[in-house]
């Protein structure tokens, strides 16, 4: 009995003890309303996505019949709420998207209750406000004294104020006299008047019209043109095509610049002499090299080879072309340095422009006019880099389809011992097996980098690359079926890459896509529409996905952004987890509306957390004279929001 006693009043502690652990929850719960402990959007935030729930977590259990769209108000829209109980997560899903750029408050208000029947001490209130549309947003209309024909693309730089887009534009300036292109060039050979010498502008990343302009001239070097300028130990680099005051003929031969973003400040890198001791004429701007101190760029014409095989590569000018790099921090002992005419810049190698038939009697067929950068991969470590620089010729290799300078090859180039490598000789559009078809003519598109796998004690390094060209494929009807035949691909190449002066070897080639072969899925509208085609710039890696543009195609005939799968089991394959439209650009044509922008030729870019594209129209906008034939064409920034 003893012992029974004691068990008994051993129990009777215990459920004592359980009974006042639940009062005293009770009496906590009492004592403490439920509060809002976290919120999506953050209060203050920008940028919020237009079709992303907006979401409370509280610090108590809720009802979930108390959070409705009566005590979950979102001003200015309509929506549904949910409630989990798990995270105690009340969410509101809006029922249309949020307008753009607009401040959204969010009221709680006391009809939401704890699961205990207790109201909020106050209403809860907090402000976000949206970013751009899902559909493609002008930021900016050029207008020609702040610039008009951007070839180009963008460049994002984290200022003191904020997010900034710095970019280029082929012509306008604040000397701006005429959009008659013909007037222009019979009656001024300033290039700063008309139809202008290009600039260099800055403006928030934001919907924000408020824009700062560098103007080019004969002495800075005029008509920069493609990629984006490269953002390098917190400077811009980048390159003009010409330099001079003939502005008629356009013989001069370029300059590469810097540019302070945060000071707007230019000053010259290096004036391109050309043939036969230097390069000329570079259509895009820098790659980054992976010692903190080089980059690597090409230019069109120049170089150490002419003759009668190897001159007219563009124009009547000598020279192919070549690869050069700098030395930014003017190192005298760095790679980049020349001793002999004591400059940080360093000519690696000069261009040949050999054609043939077919890949077998193609005799010096380097290649030739590259219009895009080479990019840097690292096969070495962070503390001992080593540089294989990787690129596209818009000119040289296999000539077929009446294209007499060549389709373009791909090729990889190591600095440290001067091995030039033929990875790839582009065959074009296959008439008698469409299937077989293979891209041509990269306009001026640079390799875009995807997986890397460093080298092993049995293997060598390997790397995954992405590019567009402008013709060839499989398409043949429309605009592509003309003197260059087919709208273009998106291939991939993987290379192994042995240390140098090994070459490089290509482990696979693939065609992933091939414009205008078929119709593509707008991921926005679910619906059907005209597929792309004719893509002259680059691929942005982004969040596992390939974006780009094309010049033409679409709804609109205008041109598309488009998102691609990089995976191989996509090749092929038109399904929208594979390729789909994000948006198209309004048309091109006089007389019809174009706010959008039309006709893009260059890259996006994304925002920090790959949220946002941006990006520019070399065409059209608000303010655009809509006259192709007779004017210089305006464009515009826009921005997108990426799909992930």
């Amino acid at each position: 009995m003893r012992t029974l006693t004691v068990a008994a009043i051993a129990a009777s502690i215990a459920i004592f003890a359980l009974k006042s652990a639940h009062a005293e929850a009770r009496a906590d719960v009492v004592r403490h309303p439920p509060a809002v402990s976290d919120t999506v959007p953050a209060p203050g935030s920008t940028g919020a996505r237009l079709t992303a729930p907006i979401s409370v977590t509280f610090t108590r259990p809720m009802r979930r019949a108390t959070l409705t769209a009566a005590t979950f108000v979102v001003d200015g829209a309509g929506g549904v709420v949910a409630y989990d109980a798990a995270s105690r997560t009340a969410t509101f899903t809006p029922t249309a998207n949020l307008a753009p750029d607009t401040v959204y408050t969010v009221k709680i208000t006391r009809g939401a209750r704890s699961r205990a029947g207790l109201r909020l001490r106050r209403e809860f209130l907090w402000s976000f406000t949206t970013g751009v549309a899902a559909d493609i947003t002008p930021i900016y209309s050029f207008d020609g004294v702040h610039g008009a024909d951007p070839k180009g693309s963008l460049t994002l730089v984290d200022l003191a104020s904020g997010p900034t887009l710095f970019g280029r534009t082929s012509f306008g300036g604040p000397a701006w006299e005429s959009t008659d292109a013909s007037l222009c060039t019979k009656a001024s050979t300033d290039p700063s008047k008309c139809p202008g010498a290009g600039v260099i502008f800055s403006i928030p990343a934001s919907s924000n019209p408020n824009i700062n302009v560098f103007p080019f001239d004969a002495t800075t070097g005029y008509q920069p043109h493609h990629d984006s300028m490269l953002l390098f130990n917190s400077t811009l680099f980048g390159a003009s095509l010409y330099t001079g005051t003939d502005f008629e003929k356009n013989d001069g031969n370029g300059e590469a610049f810097e540019f302070g973003p945060a000071t707007f400040s230019f000053s010259s890198l290096h004036s391109f002499a050309g043939y036969s001791a230097d390069g000329a004429n570079s259509h895009s701007a820098f790659g980054a090299g992976n010692d903190g101190e080089t980059i690597y760029g090409a230019t069109a014409l120049g170089g150490a080879v002419s003759g009668s095989s190897y001159t007219g590569c563009d124009n009547s000018t000598p020279g192919c072309g070549t690869i050069y790099c700098v030395d930014t921090t003017n190192d005298t002992a760095g790679s980049c340095y020349d001793s002999a005419s004591q400059l940080p810049y360093r000519v690696l190698y000069s261009f040949q422009n050999g054609t043939g038939a077919s890949a077998s009697p193609c005799v010096n067929c380097t290649g030739a006019a590259p219009h895009g950068r080479p990019v840097a991969v690292n096969i070495g470590t962070a503390a001992a880099p080593l540089d294989i620089l990787f690129g596209i010729t818009r000119q040289g290799g296999i000539a077929n389809d009446g294209n007499t300078a060549g389709n373009g090859t791909v090729y990889a180039f190591a600095p440290s011992t001067g091995t030039y490598t033929v990875l790839h000789l582009f065959a074009g559009q296959n008439e008698a097996n469409l299937g077989a078809s293979d891209g041509a003519f990269t306009d001026h598109g640079n390799l875009a980098v995807g997986k890397f796998v460093a080298a092993t004690a049995k293997s060598p390094a390997q790397v995954t690359l992405y590019a567009m060209t402008t013709n060839g494929g499989s398409a043949t009807v429309g605009k592509c079926a003309a003197s260059a035949p087919g709208c273009g691909v998106i291939f991939s190449i993987a290379v192994d890459i042995p240390a140098p002066p090994a070459a490089p070897s290509v482990a696979a080639y693939s065609i992933l896509h091939n414009f205008a072969a078929a119709a593509a899925t707008d991921l926005v509208a679910q619906t059907s529409e005209p597929d792309g085609y004719n893509p002259y710039g680059s691929l942005l890696c982004s969040g596992g996905w390939l974006y780009g543009m094309t010049r033409g195609g679409g709804a609109n005939d205008g041109g598309v952004i488009f998102r691609a799968s990089p995976d191989a089991s996509c090749a092929g394959s038109t399904a929208p987890s594979c390729y789909g439209l994000m948006g198209s650009f309004d048309s091109a044509k006089q007389g019809d509306t174009d706010l959008t922008g039309s006709n893009p030729i260059d890259n996006l870019i994304a925002s920090e957390d790959g949220s946002v594209l941006y990006g520019m129209t070399q065409a059209g906008g608000a303010n655009d004279p809509q006259n192709n034939q007779q004017v210089i064409s305006f464009g515009t920034v826009f921005a997108i929001f990426a799909i992930p």
